[in-house]
């Protein structure tokens, strides 16, 4: 009776904690595309759909073995664990870029909203579980999804991964293209692309199955240039280091410790290679030392920029910082084109239009930082510059604010518009009082106008 007793219990414990759910690679199970080839179709065109009820339309595609259907419900598989997808591709209350049709059981209280857009591709993944699993590769133009649903143990239809939430976590706005994903035991593989100005930025999504959570988990593996892993732990440790030379940046105390700052950064590109933000840093030490010290550092500044624009072309704040190093008021506009509000750009462009005796531009760009209702709140965004200057304290609003007036003053002046640089004078003198470089000018100026 004891053996007996023993055996059971062996025999729950290896069940409960030992099994782990073996997947089979997708297998391809049908098909479905729009009758026009493209986003905006009439109707739906289902291939190797073992039934459809649904509204006829016009032959797709000049093809007379093939019709396309707007309205109705199609199945993929004769079995009780048969896929049901419900359509209407003309619902209005559905918008184009986040339409959903229904897939999942007969009956539409139970299905999950998977999307079809210009076409997709439907797999099964069969499994020694209990759970019928499916896979929908979707896109349209090079933009492509995977989504992974399936039938719960107790019948219950669920969204168990969404590529389009996950690439928006990761990449905010930028779209991704998946490959055919397939899968490792537990695991399903899903490599991407990042779809960004031809950003070369890819990796693979793991979703590994947890028998007791009963759903996928998520990791992302990033590959580097030449195809190297790396992994989430890397990312984040690339992330604490760049955090940690940051803070190192911006500390009084370590102005004169650039090579320790340098190594910081170094370190989370070594763990990281495709960290932007990590390059544009170390580009502004090796500026500031190419200034006063090294001139080789200020290739090395320059190559760091160039390398995080290769990774990240959307950077408002590498092309800033590009600008200002290479005195290039096109990489400043191309700042501005990518964020609209990026009031460091502006303010980058205003001294390169001021070094080139573009008086009229430069001004209109201070104008713009000055009277910006968002400056306040995003004065400290100027963090590529806080070390650039002793006599501007730079986390003082007041100091930055009458920076802006005395660089607009200058201009004015320049220009011969004595009363408007006055104003600005007194303006930047009245937020920074003891600075002697903003009295000397004002009173330049004023005996200069008499």
């Amino acid at each position: 009776m004891k053996k007996i007793f023993g055996l059971i219990l062996l025999i729950i414990l290896f069940s409960s904690t030992g099994f782990a759910m073996k997947l089979e690679q997708p297998v391809e199970i049908g098909k479905i595309w729009t009758d026009t080839g493209g986003f905006y179709g009439n109707g739906y065109v289902f291939e190797n759909a073992s039934y459809n009820n649904g509204e006829e339309c016009v032959s797709t595609l000049g093809r007379k073995d093939k019709k396309s259907y707007s309205k109705g419900i199609a199945r993929f598989g004769n079995d009780t664990n048969a896929l049901y997808v419900h359509y209407d591709i003309n619902n209005p209350s559905l918008n184009i870029d986040e339409r959903d049709e229904k897939f999942g059981a007969e009956n539409t209280s139970n299905t999950v909203g998977v999307p079809i857009w210009e076409h997709c591709t439907i797999y099964q993944i069969k499994n020694d579980g209990e759970i019928s699993l499916y896979y929908v590769q979707v896109g349209y133009g090079s933009i492509g999804y995977d989504i992974i649903f399936g039938r719960r143990q107790d019948g219950v239809w669920v969204k168990y991964i969404d590529m389009r939430q996950i690439a928006k976590k990761y990449f905010g706005n930028n779209g991704i293209f998946c490959e055919k994903a397939n899968v490792n035991g537990n695991t399903i593989i899903a490599k991407y692309t990042l779809y960004s100005n031809n950003a070369r930025n890819a990796g693979e999504f793991r979703f590994k199955w947890d028998e007791t959570a009963q759903w996928f988990g998520v990791e992302q593996v990033v590959y580097t240039s030449d195809n190297q892993e790396i992994n989430n732990s890397q990312i984040g440790q690339a992330q604490t280091y760049y955090e940690r030379a940051e803070k190192m940046r911006k500390d009084s105390q370590m102005r004169w410790r650039d090579d320790e700052i340098i190594a910081v950064y170094t370190q989370a590109i070594e763990l990281n290679p495709n960290l932007a933000d990590a390059y544009i840093g170390r580009s502004v030490i090796y500026y500031e030392r190419g200034l006063t010290s090294n001139p080789e550092d200020m290739a090395k500044s320059k190559v760091d920029l160039n390398r995080a624009i290769e990774i990240n072309p959307n950077s408002a704040r590498a092309y800033n910082w590009r600008a200002y190093v290479n005195n290039n008021i096109a990489d400043a506009t191309r700042a501005i084109e990518l964020d609209p509000q990026y009031l460091d750009a502006y303010w980058t462009r205003a001294e390169l239009y001021s070094r080139l005796k573009n008086y009229d531009k430069a001004i209109a760009d201070y104008t713009f930082v000055i009277n910006s209702p968002n400056f306040r709140t995003r004065f400290m965004e100027h963090y590529d510059f806080e070390m650039m200057s002793d006599w501007v304290f730079w986390n003082d609003f007041n100091n930055r604010m009458a920076w802006l007036y005395w660089r607009r003053a200058h201009d004015y002046r320049e220009k011969k518009d004595y009363d408007s640089a006055i104003s600005d004078y007194r303006k930047a003198l009245e937020l920074s009082p003891r600075n002697d470089w903003i009295k000397s000018d004002l009173q330049y100026t004023i005996n200069g106008k008499n």
